[in-house]
């Protein structure tokens, strides 16, 4: 969707000077951005699913301890660092 190498350096290898050149490289089409968006999609709800996979366990492992827990703290007098 951008441009890129929009200034080029070059150099006259006979005179050694050198020259920038602003242009740049076309953009991708929206067919080839389509697809990897569709891919990148795909890897964002695999990546979401496994969070929520791990925040399930961690409240499962929570709601289980938390007695244990809470019993812990109550004994254990805070105290700072």
């Amino acid at each position: 969707m951008g441009i890129t190498s929009f200034a080029v350096r070059e150099v006259d290898e006979k005179t050694g000077s050198v020259t920038y050149a602003l242009g740049g490289t076309a953009p991708l089409g929206l067919e080839d951005i389509s697809r990897l968006l569709v891919t990148e999609l795909g890897e964002c709800y695999a990546a979401f699913t496994s969070f929520q996979a791990l925040a399930a366990e961690q409240e499962t492992y929570v709601a289980k301890e938390n007695e244990t827990m809470l019993a812990a703290m109550a004994r254990t007098p805070f105290t700072e660092p």
